[in-house]
């Protein structure tokens, strides 16, 4: 069984060689055959009363679309489609894993819904076609691409449209009472202080914090972290620097 404290601090990524593991800097522990899907989702998860979603509760380890994913066999899948292949067996070919709820990072199993992905994503009407994107056609655009499993490149070329008119209406900026899921917009990082580059750099010399841990707490990339620590970035801020080759 998976204990709470087992799953690393900055996520959980299920890999086909049958280890639990975090990104760089993570610790790495085995999975028992005996994996438990639903402590696995309790111990990664936060509950939202109001909505029964059990939103997965760390910042990495999502897609473009907010739709938490894991490696299997070296190919990138959504944490739903594991899932839901640990709770009810192999997933048929043309088959994806969307949820009911259209919120993006959740992992409730009771949300999931199977779809069949020829009906929903291949059929779509001729004559929508190089026309105009009505309300309901908005709609369904964002319906699947909230599932996290279909790009804007491949909407494009379905409803026959400009791939930027897709990300307009994916983000609510046009079609805007067509409703849907809209998706996440990505938020530029704000910049460092020479303080804040102080701190990471005073942290990391006490030796109990990692470079993961400081990317995690500061929301930095781990390279961007590197950089700090390494005086690449922020020469002037003070701190104690990083020894080359020293890593943790």
């Amino acid at each position: 069984m998976i204990q709470r404290e087992d799953i690393p601090w900055m996520c959980a990524l299920i890999e086909s060689n049958g280890s639990l593991r975090g990104p760089r800097g993570g610790k790495k522990i085995t999975v028992p055959q005996d994996f438990n899907s639903e402590h696995f989702i309790k111990a990664t998860t936060v509950k939202i009363k109001e909505t029964g979603c059990l939103r997965w509760k760390y910042k990495k380890c999502k897609n473009k679309n907010g739709v938490p994913v894991t490696q299997r066999g070296g190919q990138q899948t959504t944490l739903r489609r594991f899932l839901q292949t640990t709770i009810s067996g192999p997933i048929p070919a043309g088959m994806v894993v969307s949820s009911s709820c259209h919120v993006p990072d959740c992992l409730n199993p009771d949300h999931f819904i199977v779809c069949d992905f020829d009906e929903i994503y291949k059929k779509v009407p001729a004559q929508w076609g190089n026309q105009k994107v009505t309300g309901p056609m908005a709609m369904k655009i964002r319906e699947i691409y909230s599932s996290g499993e279909v790009t804007q490149k491949i909407l494009a070329a379905q409803y026959g449209v400009p791939q930027n008119l897709i990300s307009s209406i994916v983000l609510g900026k046009s079609h805007v009472a067509a409703g849907g899921p809209l998706a996440q917009r990505k938020r530029q990082a704000r910049r460092l202080t020479a303080n804040e580059a102080k701190q990471i750099r005073v942290e990391y010399a006490l030796g109990e914090i990692t470079i993961a841990q400081l990317a995690e707490k500061y929301e930095r990339s781990y390279s961007s972290v590197v950089h700090i620590l390494s005086g690449f970035t922020l020469p002037r801020a003070g701190g104690p620097l990083k020894e080359k080759g020293k890593r943790r």
